[in-house]
């Protein structure tokens, strides 16, 4: 089942848009964490926020990707965890209302989803 299909059908270029927009907020918010902790006396404040919006940026990448066809084994060579596909269909709905929770719950979107994590 091709992805590029089921996303092209269900997401719009500005949801698209919107999508990469946060993605690069968020990596910025995480690097400017990793520096703010390294000279900060209260390092457990900035570890906390820091490991929140990297993973928050992580999953926006991944949603990204998904919806645009990248491969995942581009993206995350070394992961130990793989994503959970319940977050990346919530910033899929997020990002795109029109599409629909009920429209990503079907078994396609899982299976699509399998497949690109499979390569």
């Amino acid at each position: 089942m091709a992805i590029n299909k089921l996303s092209k059908d269900s997401v719009s270029r500005f949801a698209l848009e919107r999508l990469r927009l946060s993605v690069k907020v968020l990596s910025y918010s995480a690097r400017l964490n990793r520096k703010a902790k390294k000279i900060a006396s209260n390092k457990a404040f900035f570890q906390k926020e820091h490991l929140f919006v990297s993973e928050n940026a992580r999953y926006h990448h991944l949603a990204y990707a998904f919806l645009t066809g990248r491969p995942y084994g581009l993206l995350e060579r070394t992961t130990t965890n793989p994503p959970d596909f319940q977050r990346v269909r919530q910033l899929i709905v997020q990002y795109e209302p029109q599409c629909g929770y009920h429209h990503l719950m079907k078994p396609e979107w899982e299976a699509a989803f399998q497949e690109w994590l499979n390569g």
